[in-house]
C-alpha cells in the first residue's frame, strides 16, 4: 500500500500530474509500487495490483535485489568480502568517485531496470515516478536503470520510457492518503 498511495500522490500533485498513467515505484529497505490510472489508484481484482516485491528478477526477488540492503549486497560482491556501509556510504562514496563503488550503483541499476522494464512490458505506464529513500541516489544509477528498462522493450516502448524522481518526498504519502480518503468520501 505505501507504494499505491505514493503513486497516487505523485500522480496527482507530484511528478506524475498531468499523465494519464503513472507507476510508482519505492526504493528504501524495500520495493514498493502502485498504479494510478487516469486519476484513480488501480488495485485489481483483489487489491494486489503493484504488489510485485516478491516477483522473480536477476536471481533473487525485486525486494532483495532492489533493497537499500542490496545496494550493500551489491558493493560487497565488488569489493569482494563485506564491509559494513549503509547504501547512504556507498552513495558517499560513489560521489567522491570510488570505482568499486560507482560499479555497485550501476548493477542496482540495471536490477531496478529489469523490474521497470519488466513492469512497463506489461503496463506500458506514461511514466515511472521513483521515490523512497535510496532515490535519492537516482543519479548514480539512472543511466544503467534506464539502459537496461530499455533493452526489454519493444522499440516504440523503449523510446519513450519516461523515469523521473518523485518530487514530493515524504509528504507523497500524506497527500496520497488524503487523495484516498477524499475520493471515499465523496463516492460513498
Amino acid at each position: 500500500p505505501d507504494g499505491s498511495i505514493l503513486a497516487l500522490g505523485e500522480a496527482l500533485q507530484g511528478a506524475g500530474k498531468g499523465h494519464p498513467s503513472v507507476v510508482a515505484v519505492t526504493l528504501g529497505t524495500g520495493f514498493g509500487c502502485g498504479i494510478v490510472l487516469d486519476g484513480r489508484m488501480y488495485s485489481g481484482l483483489t487489491g494486489n495490483a503493484g504488489e510485485v516485491a516478491e516477483c522473480p528478477v536477476a536471481g533473487g526477488t525485486f525486494d532483495s535485489m532492489l533493497s537499500g540492503a542490496g545496494v550493500q549486497r551489491f558493493y560487497e560482491r565488488v569489493r569482494n568480502g563485506p564491509t559494513a556501509l549503509t547504501a547512504r556510504d556507498i552513495g558517499d562514496l560513489a560521489e567522491s568517485g570510488d570505482a568499486d563503488a560507482l560499479a555497485a550503483w550501476r548493477y542496482y541499476g540495471a536490477a531496478v531496470g529489469s523490474a521497470l522494464g519488466t513492469i512497463a512490458a506489461v503496463l506500458d505506464p506514461s511514466v515511472f515516478v521513483v521515490g523512497g529513500s535510496v532515490s535519492a541516489r537516482l543519479p548514480l544509477f539512472r543511466d544503467s536503470l534506464e539502459a537496461k528498462a530499455r533493452s526489454l522493450l519493444a522499440p516504440a516502448a523503449a523510446a519513450r520510457l519516461l523515469v523521473v524522481p518523485a518530487r514530493l518526498g515524504p509528504a507523497a504519502g500524506l497527500i496520497g492518503a488524503a487523495e484516498y480518503a477524499w475520493y471515499r468520501l465523496r463516492n460513498q
